[in-house]
């Protein structure tokens, strides 16, 4: 008798448990509502709570914000390059260099211009940090299979080597000790013009074209991506397995330098080496660019200088 009495009040208090968590969920559960937006909304007891679902609009990069009289590095855009260039010249900026295939001017302004250039009346004016970009890549695996993983392994072994393309990379330069980069796979010089963006910018007039008949004014890679970068694309070096190490080991290349020794730039060097490429195409035959670059957005897409 003693054990069914134990028995009993343990199943009692078990029901009784159970039955206040039914009560406790039901209580729960009639407090719970739906918003017209579809946000849910939960009661507490003492105040509401709004859960909304997490949707976020595309962040767009805080103006930074410097010392009185720090100059800083913009890209005023206008309706056209020379009113823009007028407009930051009227605001007591300093003028760095045109970018006519976006309209637009690099410039240095203090605080004080910049609000007096954007108070200005000025047809399609914006104003873009002079932002950072950086070489993106991944470590170079021991032996390059970059041509077998695009399928061009086959179109070699049927004589198709992009002979006759030249491709413009813009990035940190090329070694000067050129190796596999030397000559194409049919032997004819693969570099066949460089240029120096932020050389031209910082001497105006005295860096311009040089065609490698000889390369004792060669531009160096200190840094290493941009001959990394052409190395995949044009190597015409041999592996082990008898496949070329390049994509496209048939290419003429032509190396623009728009980064630093530090593999990093700036916007207005990335739109410049650009711009240059598209006055020279015809000369050199470019046909591809390559831009192997990274940097943080700071407006759409669509309005970003470089994506225009």
């Amino acid at each position: 008798m003693q054990l069914i009495t134990r028995c009993t009040r343990r199943r009692f208090g078990a029901a009784v448990l159970g039955l206040l968590f039914v009560s406790s969920a039901l209580v729960a559960l009639t407090h719970r509502t739906e918003t017209p937006s579809g946000s849910e909304v939960l009661s507490t007891g003492h105040a509401s709570a709004t859960v909304s679902p997490s949707i976020s609009a595309p962040r767009v990069k805080a103006p930074h914000v410097t010392a009185p009289g720090v100059r800083r590095d913009y890209i005023v855009q206008a309706s056209s390059a020379e009113l823009a260039e007028r407009a930051v010249q009227k605001a007591g900026g300093v003028i760095s260099g045109r970018l006519e295939i976006i309209r637009a001017v690099g410039a240095s302004l203090d605080e004080q211009q910049l609000a007096s250039l954007r108070a200005d009346a000025v047809p399609g004016l914006r104003v873009f940090e002079d932002a950072k970009v950086t070489s993106s890549g991944v470590p170079v695996p021991p032996e390059t299979y970059y041509p077998m993983e695009v399928g061009a392994a086959s179109l070699h072994q049927g004589g198709v080597t992009g002979r006759g393309v030249t491709v413009a990379v813009l990035d940190t330069g090329v070694w000067q000790r050129k190796g596999p980069l030397e000559r194409t796979s049919f032997g004819s010089p693969q570099i066949i013009a460089q240029y120096d963006v932020i050389l031209a910018r910082e001497h105006p007039g005295a860096y311009g074209t040089i065609v490698p008949s000889t390369y004792t004014a060669d531009i160096d890679d200190r840094h290493g991506h941009g001959t990394h970068v052409s190395s995949i694309i044009g190597s015409s070096g041999i592996a082990e397995t008898g496949r070329y190490q390049g994509v496209a080991p048939g290419v003429n290349l032509v190396s623009v330098r728009v980064l630093n020794d530090e593999g990093a730039g700036r916007y207005f060097d990335v739109i410049d080496g650009i711009e240059w490429v598209i006055e020279n195409r015809a000369r050199y035959g470019i046909r591809v660019i390559n831009l192997s670059l990274s940097g943080t957005p700071q407006s759409y897409y669509w309005d970003d200088p470089l994506n225009q």
